[in-house]
């Protein structure tokens, strides 16, 4: 009886193609559950299906999920990398991430009650909604882009230069120091109009004011504990928004 030989070079090829599309659509799978389930927050929270306003958020957020996995199929794992906290947390990052959740969910819970079922927001022109799309969508991308070109990027600030940390100056940090917070900070300020609330601005702002502080604080940290960092700050003189600050 022949002993069968080592798979060649096709099997192997074809057997990892298909490991990759099974995780592809596992990936597909979760990321359309997540945002239906996000989606029904938003609804249950408005209280009535005709809430259109939702429903192009929803739209909105299925065209780039969908754009992120055709373009930058490997970003779910990364995001899932760059979701684990960092080794050394700072103790006032840990103070950011009790404010910062609370507050996220803040804005959309107060902007769909108000858009959808209480109605706080009057006569709030529809326009100001639809042009808010044009703030959230580049703002998502930046911040996924922001997430791909750092392979340092943590969930929570830990400065770890001892363990092979570099100054990251690809992609859109070659014209600011933080984009990932920027496209944060675009995103959540850009949610209450986009599903037609003014009171829902009033926890986005506690996310930029708080994001803006942690931007201050890490540049710090990164300016003294991360070598190189300062040598880029005074090359790349924005933090957050280009030739302002």
């Amino acid at each position: 009886m022949e002993e069968a030989g080592p798979p060649d070079k096709e099997t192997i090829s074809g057997s990892a193609a298909s490991v990759v599309r099974s995780q592809r659509l596992v990936t597909a799978f979760k990321s359309a559950l997540g945002l239906l389930g996000f989606l029904a927050l938003v609804f249950v929270l408005a209280g009535r299906l005709d809430y259109w306003l939702g429903w192009l958020f929803g739209a909105i957020n299925a065209v780039i999920v969908t754009l992120l996995l055709i373009l930058v199929p490997e970003l779910p794992d990364l995001m899932k990398n760059r979701a684990k906290p960092g080794p050394a947390t700072k103790w006032w990052d840990r103070l950011f991430w009790m404010l910062f959740g609370p507050l996220n969910l803040a804005v959309v819970v107060v902007s769909s009650l108000d858009g959808g079922r209480l109605h706080w927001t009057e006569g709030f022109p529809l326009v100001i909604s639809v042009l808010a799309v044009l703030v959230y969508a580049p703002a998502a991308g930046l911040h996924f882009w922001a997430i791909r070109a750092n392979a340092f990027y943590s969930s929570t600030v830990s400065i770890q230069s001892q363990g092979g940390q570099e100054v990251v100056q690809d992609g859109p940090y070659r014209y600011i120091r933080h984009p990932g917070y920027a496209g944060i900070m675009g995103m959540m300020a850009s949610i209450p109009l986009l599903l037609g609330s003014i009171w829902g601005l009033v926890p986005a702002a506690g996310v930029v004011l708080l994001v803006t502080a942690r931007t201050l604080l890490e540049d710090r940290a990164l300016i003294n504990e991360l070598p190189g960092y300062a040598d880029y700050a005074r090359e790349v003189r924005s933090r957050l928004v280009p030739g302002l600050w």
